[in-house]
């Protein structure tokens, strides 16, 4: 089993690696497969070495580790709030960075630091809102994702809100941010989104047996010795400063992890020992499969990318409602 597990992680990096070739060859200056080896080898061709290098290299790697990203958040929330239909965007987490982001920009200016720390503390206040809401009444799954639901159209008023009060330039900006959008990649976030990727693969596969204890019931997982309280909190906060720090770059790209780490469990099963590293592969593969799509549906204009993944999450999200407790 765990040879077999071994090598599917293999051939989807393999799947990875072709996906990012074929994104790389995609856009108005055609080339193939080999072309973009050599060119990104060579001295040839200059304009289309530099429309890679600069342009298309960003974004695709942008997707991989986006997608890497919202599946780990994804993965993890739903292990530690111990319900399937919780996600960044079905709890409002996304939503809450947005709104952050919103304040920063109309307060700080489009170039402050200060949206960083403002995605984070937006989509944190979520957060704390579902465990008040949850230490004040125990809430099943269901009124828990209702309960973002309600957060999500809360903030999205005040989000309004603060596009009333916005300038011309401010009000583009923060509309721009709601898309989700890939296109803003540059060297600078490619580096910050690895060595968050890096830091929050290292924490899961850390305690990654403590984590899955939490799905054993909080009875078993204090029995095994694990605080669970302080457990789900460092889960909940890694997750959500994971993607506050996506929507501070790109904007809100929902459902990828609501998506991936059902599919993850459908088609691969969910070995401890490979869970988390298995949804960082298939969330990189559906975001860059996304982002091709974008590319090409219009062509030659580029779809943003949150449109397409709503498109992809939305029905999802309703089939795992009316399967209920199958989900599970």
């Amino acid at each position: 089993m765990k040879l077999n597990k071994k090598l599917l992680i293999i051939f989807l990096v393999f799947i990875n690696i072709f996906l990012i070739l074929l994104n790389l060859s995609i856009g108005e200056i055609k080339a193939d497969f080999f072309e973009i080896i050599k060119i990104l080898f060579s001295k040839d061709n200059q304009l289309l070495k530099s429309t890679i290098i600069d342009i298309r290299l960003p974004e695709t790697l942008a997707a991989a580790l986006t997608g890497s990203i919202l599946a780990l958040s994804g993965a993890l929330i739903q292990i530690s709030m111990e319900n399937p239909l919780a996600s960044p965007y079905t709890l409002g987490i996304s939503h809450g960075a947005l709104l952050g982001v919103a304040f920063a920009i109309l307060f700080f200016g489009l170039a402050s630091k200060w949206i960083y720390f403002f995605a984070f503390f937006g989509a944190f206040s979520t957060v704390m809102i579902l465990f008040l809401l949850n230490k004040i009444k125990k809430l099943d799954n269901l009124s828990l994702v209702l309960a973002g639901v309600a957060i999500s159209s809360l903030y999205g008023a005040i989000n309004l809100f603060l596009q009333f009060l916005s300038s011309d330039l401010e009000l583009s900006a923060i509309i721009y941010w709601t898309f989700g959008d890939l296109t803003k990649a540059n060297y600078f976030s490619l580096k910050i989104l690895f060595i968050c990727l890096i830091l929050g693969l290292i924490y899961v596969e850390k305690k990654k047996y403590k984590i899955f204890s939490l799905e054993l019931g909080e009875e078993v997982a204090l029995s095994l010795g694990v605080d669970v309280n302080k457990l789900k909190i460092i889960n909940l906060i890694l997750a959500t400063f994971l993607v506050s720090i996506t929507v501070s770059f790109f904007g809100i790209i929902g459902f990828i992890g609501l998506i991936v780490p059902h599919l993850t469990r459908l088609l691969f099963g969910k070995e401890i020992s490979y869970y988390f590293i298995l949804n960082i592969l298939a969330g990189s593969i559906l975001l860059i499969l996304a982002d091709i799509f974008s590319k090409t549906l219009l062509a030659p204009q580029i779809l943003p990318i949150g449109i397409l993944t709503s498109i992809l999450g939305a029905p999802t999200f309703l089939y795992l409602l009316l399967r209920g407790k199958k989900c599970l």
